[in-house]
């Protein structure tokens, strides 16, 4: 997609060590209270105490880096999860979505499958079931169709027939759902719109949006991101509005092709790709703050509580929501632009092979 919407923009654009600590194996039992004997039962020495069983949480899949924090068929490698492969073989597969209950993705078509990788079904193969971006609520999926169709549709989670809630979009790119609405840009269109989560009415919330790129919505608000700009401004601008309507207010402009936002309802968040930089900014117009710079270009972005998320070529990167200090929470994919998140992994596709992967959130 990165490829895709390129054109609009100008140039400047875009182990513990095994030891003699008299309890190395995983899964070691202490010895009970009193002991063998009457003696009385020894601590665990280097390794920890996990539901009474001495337990290693260097290489311990279950108990990873800490009691109780599970790499869901991953292995541990040092106190840190390592990523599983939970579906293969999805080649075009590009946009991708998580609940507590399956992972869906799409492409060539629609697919879902089981957190551990069971059950892999395919939902819809029609014409339009070529997702540019999907995400979902708790009963539907919901994808827009770039190009061609540029339809924006939904249907069951579970499948059955799709409903076309908008067509002929000019070019739908980015999307987002509330309670009530679903949400997207069109980036030929230079649009933001709405129509409600069942279908009806379309309503245009914003014009003059030049090349409207991606969109978050929160507790009313709404944020998204332009790669272009309106006269006399400089490239990339961030803008806000009620979900209800009203004028647009411009939180930050020069951003360089800004790609995705995340809003918590009271701020904004953005990966600003030509300029290397992920930001922040409050929703009544105040001054932006640079939350991590020199990222080489950033794209998906992840709010979880207060914790962000975002993509840095090949690594996860992590700060505080209100910033800090920078982690990074994996290293070692390929140069993938999306990731989801449910609230205890992470997900993505790895573009050369099509395979689905799984990934325990760090602690």
């Amino acid at each position: 997609m990165l490829s895709s919407v390129r054109r609009k923009l100008t140039p400047l654009v875009f182990s513990l060590l095994a030891g003699p600590w008299g309890c190395v194996e995983e899964n070691l039992p202490l010895l009970p209270e009193g002991g063998a004997g009457g003696e009385t039962a020894s601590p665990c020495h280097g390794p920890a105490a996990c539901d009474g069983k001495c337990t290693n949480l260097d290489d311990d899949r279950h108990n990873c880096g800490a009691c109780g924090h599970d790499c869901f068929g991953g292995s541990c490698d040092a106190g840190h999860c390592q990523p599983v492969a939970i579906a293969t073989g999805e080649l075009g597969a590009n946009a991708i979505a998580a609940d507590e209950s399956h992972v869906y993705w799409g492409g060539n078509s629609i697919k879902r499958c089981a957190l551990d990788g069971l059950d892999k079904e395919t939902l819809s193969d029609s014409e339009q079931a070529t997702p540019e971006e999907l995400t979902i609520d708790r009963t539907h999926i919901y994808w827009t169709v770039f190009g061609g169709l540029d339809n924006v549709v939904r249907m069951p989670k579970e499948g059955g027939a799709e409903q076309v809630l908008a067509e002929s979009q000019a070019s739908p790119l980015g999307l987002a759902v509330d309670e009530e609405s679903v949400y997207w840009a069109s980036y030929d269109g230079d649009a933001i719109l709405k129509t409600p989560l069942a279908g009806g009415e379309i309503t245009t919330l914003a014009v003059g949006q030049y090349a409207a790129a991606y969109v978050a919505v929160r507790d009313g608000m709404l944020v998204w991101s332009n790669h272009g700009a309106s006269p006399g401004e400089s490239f990339g601008t961030i803008r806000s509005m009620p979900t209800t309507g009203g004028e647009p207010l411009t939180l930050a402009t020069g951003q360089g092709a800004p790609h995705f936002v995340a809003t918590n309802g009271t701020h904004a968040w953005w990966t600003a790709v030509g300029n290397s930089t992920v930001m922040r900014a409050p929703l009544d117009g105040g001054q932006p703050e640079t939350l991590a710079d020199d990222e080489q270009n950033p794209t998906c972005l992840l709010l979880d509580g207060n914790r962000l998320y975002w993509l840095r070529e090949n690594a996860i990167r992590s700060t505080s929501s209100a910033g800090g200090d920078i982690t990074t929470a994996y290293q070692g994919m390929a140069n993938i632009e999306k990731i989801a998140q449910n609230k205890r992994s992470f997900y993505w596709i790895e573009p050369g092979d099509g395979t689905i992967m799984r990934l325990a959130k760090p602690l």
